[in-house]
């Protein structure tokens, strides 16, 4: 005594032409957005910033900005060589550091090289840096 219940499938609705071109749509702005995401929020920030501050996209501090960046960005450079091959130097700061704070002994040592104080440490920071990677 064997019962076989039948089901009865409703055929699928259709899909309006409209909703699958919003869901694309919507599909290619996630898309967008996780690849270019963080550039926009870049341009937000930078846009920002000028209304806040007249002096923000000036030449004199875009070139500041860049100068104080260029050292972070070699270290970087150095430290991603060292990760890249399979090691991990956690010490580059503290080795910048101390390299910055001989190098203002010594060259606080002669006045007359007072105004290369800066330049000189990040300079023996970054040698410093070069030779342990």
């Amino acid at each position: 005594m064997s019962t076989t219940a039948q089901t009865t499938t409703k055929p699928a609705e259709p899909v309006p032409a409209g909703a699958t071109s919003r869901q694309a749509a919507r599909d290619r702005a996630r898309a967008f957005i996780a690849r270019y995401g963080i550039f926009l929020i870049f341009g937000v920030m930078v846009i920002v910033a000028s209304f806040l501050s007249p002096a923000f996209l000036t030449t004199t501090n875009i070139v500041n900005v860049i100068r104080q960046m260029s050292i972070i960005g070699l270290i970087a450079l150095g430290v991603t060589g060292v990760i890249v091959t399979g090691g991990i130097d956690l010490s580059s700061g503290s080795v910048v550091g101390a390299a910055c704070v001989v190098a203002a002994q010594r060259v606080g040592e002669c006045e007359a090289l007072a105004h290369l104080r800066q330049q000189v440490s990040a300079d023996l920071g970054m040698l410093r840096e070069a030779a342990l990677a």
